[in-house]
């Protein structure tokens, strides 16, 4: 992988099936298409092996865009 190669990785987590429901409503593709595309990326847990923080993306865009400003808050300089 590639982590190594920045300062701060953030994963985002969620549950399968929400990201396959995501999929069938943004990207037009066949349920058996957005499985097989979840399917091949990296696990949840090979995801948080790497990441320095991770994300709840399983409530909602409200609800993670919420952990974002909190997390930016808390950790980005102001001026940045």
């Amino acid at each position: 992988g590639q982590g190594h190669d920045y300062d701060l990785v953030i994963a985002i987590a969620a549950p399968v099936e929400t990201r396959v429901e995501r999929m069938l409503a943004t990207r037009g593709l066949t349920r058996d298409e957005a499985v097989a595309r979840v399917s091949s990326q990296a696990s949840d847990a090979d995801r948080a092996a790497i990441a320095d923080v991770v994300l709840d993306g399983g409530a909602g865009v409200d609800e993670l865009r919420r952990q974002v400003d909190e997390f930016w808050a808390l950790h980005v300089p102001s001026g940045a």
